[in-house]
């Protein structure tokens, strides 16, 4: 685009802007003669990398991300995250790696694509599977060549449960007696 500035008053023809494609900030400086500058600096082109959760929720970074209670031993529901170029050059480098002492408690498998170009996205899911039982949490670490958010951490946090233990009593006959109703004779010593 070319940008024209037209005088106020006082002044005729127009003065012209940046004379290339781009973007461009600057500031217009107008003086109490009449005359009129217009100074541009051109924006370099660079990445955006922006993460939201599956639904288009958008997740900053540094935010938490919380898991329900997981049974240990079990593998909770996966949560999808989708990793966006807003930016209008190529994302290079992008690579997950978790940290923390339980990051073995969350599952990450190694995202579709390593680079993106500017608008395009590629996802990404993380599982809980509780080690063991308490608060558990982890920092996952998105890399790119985002130069103010590189990496784009999120922190991953869930409790650890131990489920408890399910009996079941029957009676001779192989019939399931029902907590805190059923009776059973034991018979006469």
């Amino acid at each position: 685009d070319l940008y024209r500035i037209l005088p106020r008053t006082g002044v005729t023809g127009q003065v012209d802007g940046p004379d290339k494609l781009g973007s461009f900030e600057g500031s217009i400086v107008v003086s109490s003669n009449g005359g009129v500058s217009f100074i541009t600096q051109e924006s370099v082109a660079a990445p955006e990398i922006d993460v939201e959760q599956s639904g288009g929720s958008a997740v900053a970074a540094g935010q938490a991300v919380n898991f329900t209670n997981t049974s240990v031993g079990e593998t909770s529901a996966a949560k999808t995250f989708i990793i966006r170029n807003n930016g209008d050059a190529q994302l290079t480098g992008i690579a997950i790696s978790l940290t923390g002492s339980n990051d073995p408690d969350f599952i990450v498998p190694v995202p579709a694509e390593t680079s993106l170009a500017a608008g395009a996205s590629t996802s990404f899911t993380v599982s809980f599977d509780p080690q063991a039982a308490g608060a558990r949490a982890a920092t996952l670490q998105i890399a790119s060549n985002d130069a103010d958010e590189n990496p784009y951490d999120l922190l991953l946090t869930g409790p650890g449960i131990i489920a408890s233990p399910e009996i079941s009593v029957l009676d001779p006959a192989a019939v399931d007696l029902v907590d805190g109703t059923a009776k059973a004779a034991l018979g006469s010593v």
